[in-house]
This record gives C-alpha cells, sequence and structure tokens, in this order.
C-alpha cells in the first residue's frame, strides 16, 4: 500500500489467526485513521511543506508502533492456536498474571466495543467521503484541459466552467467531510482508550487495597491482642 510515498510498511500486517478479535479490531481502526490523517495532509493549505514533512514523520512513526503492537497481538494469537501456549506461557509468567486476566476478562470492555464500532462506522463514512472527493477531483483535472482546448479553439467555455466550480466545491465539501469522520474516529478511539485506561488503574488500585486488606486481617488474627493487668 503507497501512502503518499510511504511504502508497504506503513500498512496493516496481514492477519495470521482467522477472525479479528477485539484488540486486533481496535488497533487496525487506529491504523486506518491515521493512515486517512497522512493521506489528507496535502490537502491542508494553513501548513507549510516543512510542518507537512513533520506532521508525516509523526504519523508515520505512530502507524510503525500500532503495527508493531498489532504483530505481536497476532503472533502471540497464533501461538495460542498452534500450541495451546501462549508466549507468557513459555516464559513462565502465566501464572501471575492468570489471576488478573481472569478479573479482567478477555478482550474490551462493553464500552469500549461500543467505541469501537462507532469509530469504525466513521472511518467508513471517511473513507467513501475521500473516494468521492478523489473521483472529483479527476473531474475537475479533465474540465480544466477541455477548458484549455476550447478557448485554443475559440469554443465557449462557460458552461464547463460552471461545471468546474460546481465540481471544485464539491471536491472540498467531500474532503472537509472525509477529515471530519476521521477525526471524530480518532477522538472517539482516544477517549475510549482513556477511559479504558482509568478503568484499568482503578481496578489495579482496589486490587492492592484489596491485598493489604487481607494481609492486615492475617496479621490481626496471627497475633492476638494481649492483655496486660499490672
Amino acid at each position: 500500500m503507497q501512502v503518499n510515498g510511504v511504502g508497504s510498511d506503513l500498512s496493516m500486517p496481514a492477519m495470521m489467526c482467522g477472525q479479528l478479535d477485539d484488540v486486533s479490531r481496535n488497533l487496525q481502526n487506529q491504523i486506518r485513521i491515521k493512515q486517512q490523517e497522512l493521506r489528507q495532509l496535502s490537502e491542508k493549505k494553513d501548513l507549510n511543506p516543512e510542518e507537512i514533512a513533520k506532521k508525516q514523520q509523526e504519523i508515520k512513526k505512530e502507524i510503525a508502533e500500532l503495527n508493531s503492537q498489532l504483530r505481536q497481538h497476532q503472533m502471540q494469537n497464533r501461538s495460542k492456536q498452534n500450541n495451546g501456549t501462549s508466549i507468557e506461557d513459555m516464559l513462565g509468567t502465566a501464572n501471575q498474571n492468570k489471576a488478573s486476566d481472569s478479573d479482567k476478562g478477555s478482550g474490551l470492555s462493553v464500552s469500549s466495543m461500543e467505541a469501537m464500532a462507532a469509530a469504525d462506522a466513521s472511518m467508513k463514512q471517511s473513507e467513501v467521503q475521500d473516494s468521492i472527493g478523489t473521483k472529483m477531483k479527476g473531474r475537475t483535472r479533465i474540465l480544466k484541459e477541455e477548458i484549455r482546448l476550447d478557448k485554443v479553439r475559440g469554443v465557449s467555455t462557460e458552461d464547463k466552467e460552471a461545471e468546474l466550480a460546481e465540481t471544485e466545491e464539491k471536491v472540498n465539501k467531500a474532503v472537509a467531510s472525509s477529515v471530519g469522520m476521521a477525526k471524530k474516529a480518532g477522538d472517539t478511539i482516544k477517549e475510549a482508550n482513556e477511559k479504558e485506561d482509568k478503568e484499568d488503574k482503578k481496578g489495579d488500585k482496589e486490587d492492592e487495597e484489596d491485598v493489604l486488606n487481607k494481609t492486615s486481617e492475617k496479621t490481626e488474627n496471627g497475633y492476638p491482642s494481649v492483655d496486660v493487668y499490672l
């Protein structure tokens, strides 16, 4: 896949384990959003070439990191499917994480899955508008060339110039809509991830408090108080 001169290293890695799970879909949605941002950079007239180049490098780095996370997650899933053994099992850390994993469950929370579905719908709308904009841009190039040739021949270009103005307006609307929907998708996923992080931290804190309370109870039970009379 080529995105503004960006090669296949920024495209989503092929699935290695059949159907997408919640985590993989979430990561792929984030990658799609970043790829859309990368394509739309050239449309931003408020940025100079130096700012665009800098922003491109930042987005490419983010896409590469997301791809790395996705590949690692897919490898873990494939390992479980092929051998029934996860990477954690091979490293001897599975037992340490088993209790917390059973508490947290697998995949994402219901609210995160709903946010992910909403973001996916927004991204699909963004891609539709992006496709419309691309087709309209092709039409504007054709009209400009036809107008140039008609002027050389001395033919009236009034109708084609009117169509060109209308088509360019449609292009601008499609691009603005595509950018807006992509931003909405990105914001939705960002908010869901932040909420998920807060809930995870809250759960970890509650777990720590439970451990402390249990430890305190054991200490009190193990060392009963003794009344001393003088």
